[in-house]
């Protein structure tokens, strides 16, 4: 039960992250260099919320 939440602290954390660079992106002009930062780690962020919610998808249906 305590990886669970780990693993539910660890997404919440990935998805303010990614709330976050989505919106630098959004106030970022594209053809800056920042932006380009950004984007990636949006992507990673994004990336690990994906992840993430498998793996807690896959613990709910266990528990089921």
């Amino acid at each position: 039960m305590s990886n669970t939440k780990e693993i539910q602290t660890d997404y919440q954390a990935y998805r303010k992250e990614l709330d976050k660079y989505t919106e630098l992106c959004a106030q970022t002009p594209a053809n800056s260099t920042a932006y380009q930062v950004y984007k990636h780690k949006k992507e990673e962020a994004w990336k690990n919320c994906d992840r993430l919610e498998v793996v807690l998808q896959a613990i709910a249906v266990a528990e089921d």
